[in-house]
């Protein structure tokens, strides 16, 4: 009795360290989110980006580029790029987290009145003992919200730690397997299997629909088809959480198509199986 009292409190001090550290690293990348968007706001957008942006890191404009060379090859924004994060969400072992809220751009640093409004989704990974880093960043546009977001965290799930190299191959054939159910049942149906509860769908000139009624609401309004196809996709080394980016083509018919770059945020869930909790689509040129 002694022994499984032991073995039980061990097991609840650490669920109750994950939890802690799960909440404690969220809480240091919406402050990494709010001292990058503070830079842009007392200094320039450009010297934001370039105190965050990791050396591989990957921006769209529109199409993907790596984000630190594109800064240094392009004059500086006079515009007035402002956001404050809604929703932050960690890896287990807080390597890598995500977050999402509004933003506004000003034409210019002095107006009173932006220009664009809209949704941003940045991605960030963290070494130990360092600061987080930005390795992408996208967004939609949309009208003026009416409403403030509030700061959500959403609640922790302890999934079994998976190796790196057989979590990354699940991850990228999910990302294609989802591309083959759309092109076998169709849009709201490949959504329908592959998204976690309270998932999130960003497409531009809407706002973001969240949860799952709301995402097959939309959904079911496209008559086309859409074709998906993945570039390449990254896991935390615990092997919960991960992201796939790539290009997906939408068409209706005898309609133009529509090209895009997607980001799809991946967790892990208990039954190994990987679901969608945050997909955007972002619009690029047609092919040349």
């Amino acid at each position: 009795m002694k022994v499984a009292l032991i073995i039980s409190s061990v097991h609840l001090l650490a669920t109750f360290s994950i939890a802690q550290n799960n909440s404690n690293d969220a809480q240091t990348l919406v402050q990494a989110e709010r001292d990058f968007c503070n830079i842009s706001k007392s200094k320039t957008t450009k010297q934001a980006f370039m105190a965050v942006l990791a050396e591989d890191a990957i921006l769209f404009r529109p199409q993907p580029v790596n984000g630190k060379n594109w800064m240094n090859e392009n004059p500086e924004s006079p515009g007035l790029l402002i956001w404050e994060p809604a929703w932050a969400e960690t890896s287990q072992a807080g390597d890598i987290g995500y977050t999402t809220g509004p933003y506004e751009f000003r034409a210019n640093r002095t107006d009173t009145v932006a220009a664009n409004f809209g949704h941003y989704v940045s991605i960030w990974k963290k070494q130990p003992d360092q600061p987080w880093q930005l390795v992408m960043d996208v967004g939609i546009g949309h009208t003026k919200l009416e409403k403030v977001s509030t700061l959500t965290f959403p609640p922790k799930e302890n999934i079994k730690p998976q190796q790196v190299s057989q979590a990354q191959k699940e991850l990228l054939k999910a990302d294609q397997k989802f591309a083959q159910i759309l092109k076998e049942n169709g849009i709201a149906k490949a959504y329908a299997a592959n998204m976690a509860m309270q998932a999130r769908l960003y497409r531009n000139g809407h706002f973001p629909f969240i949860g799952n009624s709301s995402v097959e609401k939309y959904l079911i309004t496209l008559k086309g088809t859409l074709v998906s196809e993945t570039v390449e996709g990254f896991v935390a080394r615990e092997g919960d959480m991960g992201y796939t980016y790539g290009i997906t083509t939408y068409q209706e018919e005898k309609a133009e198509k529509q090209y895009s770059n997607y980001i799809r945020i991946w967790k892990r869930q208990a039954d190994n199986t990987w679901k969608i909790v945050l997909d955007i689509q972002t619009p690029r040129p047609a092919p040349k």
